[in-house]
C-alpha cells in the first residue's frame, strides 16, 4: 500500500519551527490513524513507513483472523520497531497473529543504521494479558 507523504521541505520547516530541527518528531502523513480491513492503525509520530509496515501486517492476516484484531499501534517514541497489537483471541491465537505480523514487518524493515535489527510485538489478547514476541532480521520463521 502506498501511503501519501508530506514533502521533505514541509517536514523540515515544521521541525525547525516546533521541534528545534528534529524531523523525527514531525508527522510525514496528513492523518492521525487509518482503518484497513477493519483494523485501526496508529503511529505515535505519524510516520509513513510505519503505516506501510502495519498495512503489510494486516494484509498477511487471513480474512477470518482480521475481525479478531481491533488495532495495531506503532510506538514511534520507542522506535519504529515496537508494535502493540490488540486481539480478542486466546493465547495460541494471539501468538500466531504476532508471529505472522512479525514476518510481514521484517520483510519491509529498512536496513538498520545503528546495528539494531529486531522488532518487538506486544499482543494483548482476550483476557487482557499480553505476550511479547521479539524477532531479529535473519531469524527463521
Amino acid at each position: 500500500m502506498i501511503i501519501p507523504r508530506h514533502e521533505p521541505e514541509v517536514i523540515a520547516a515544521t521541525a525547525r519551527k516546533r521541534y528545534g530541527g528534529d524531523t523525527w518528531k514531525v508527522p510525514d502523513v496528513g492523518f492521525r490513524s487509518m482503518v484497513l480491513g477493519g483494523i485501526r492503525l496508529t503511529s505515535r509520530y505519524g510516520k509513513a513507513h510505519e503505516y506501510q509496515v502495519m498495512s503489510a501486517m494486516v494484509e498477511v492476516l487471513p480474512p477470518f483472523v482480521r475481525p479478531r484484531v481491533s488495532a495495531i499501534f506503532c510506538d514511534s517514541k520507542l522506535g519504529s520497531n515496537c508494535f502493540d497489537i490488540s486481539a480478542s483471541w486466546d493465547l495460541s491465537g494471539a501468538r500466531c497473529i504476532g508471529v505472522a505480523c512479525a514476518w510481514a514487518a521484517l520483510d519491509l524493515q529498512r536496513p538498520p543504521s545503528n546495528g539494531f535489527a529486531n522488532i518487538v510485538f506486544m499482543v494483548t489478547y482476550a483476557t487482557g494479558a499480553f505476550i511479547e514476541i521479539t524477532r531479529e532480521v535473519g531469524d527463521p520463521p
